[in-house]
């Protein structure tokens, strides 16, 4: 028996969306799809690419609010260079999962915890010259869990693989607690 999971990555540059800044923006995307193949379920073979890209160009562009005129189908190195210079000020990668905000000297990435149980939003800061050496690196996670008030957890200290505060949002008044004592 054959199992096997298929991926396609597309890659677009989005031009004039007020996702990426308005008029004359840049900003860069990727759609990740899933497929699976087996003995039994073939169809995910059977695509016929062309009608395919063109049908999701048409919804990318739907997505962002702009004419089909103003996305791009583009290669992976392309979305790769594109996302890592500072053409497109505002990038939005992995179909919505992760958004990049370049800075003058890096850029600020936010993305959706991984942890289902923890759900939440996780940025932080990458510098240019990182080599991901680090144990971490400046981070704030927003986290809410089910009957729990919303939680940042702040990551300051590279060397450091644990969060050295904590900020817990109740109703009205925000408390902090640090590992250095009461903030």
């Amino acid at each position: 028996m054959i199992n096997a999971e298929l991926e396609i990555n597309m890659y677009f540059k989005i031009r004039n969306s007020e996702l990426y800044g308005g008029k004359d923006s840049v900003g860069y995307a990727r759609k990740s799809m899933k497929f699976s193949v087996s003995d039994t379920n073939t169809s995910a073979l059977c695509l016929n690419m062309l009608p395919f890209a063109e049908e999701h160009i048409e919804c990318m562009a739907m997505e962002s609010g702009v004419e089909m005129g103003d996305v791009e189908s583009i290669s992976r190195e392309e979305f790769e260079s594109g996302a890592s210079n500072d053409e497109g000020k505002i990038i939005v990668i992995g179909g919505w999962n992760e958004i990049r905000v370049v800075v003058d000297d890096g850029y600020l990435t936010a993305t959706a915890a991984t942890d289902k149980d923890y759900p939440g939003i996780l940025v932080e800061f990458v510098a240019n010259a990182d080599t991901g050496q680090n144990a971490s690196r400046p981070t704030v996670l927003l986290e809410k869990l089910t009957g729990e008030s919303p939680r940042a957890l702040v990551w300051e200290d590279n060397n450091n693989e644990d969060y050295t505060s904590e900020i817990n949002f109740k109703s009205s008044n925000v408390s902090a607690i640090s590992s250095g004592g009461e903030v």
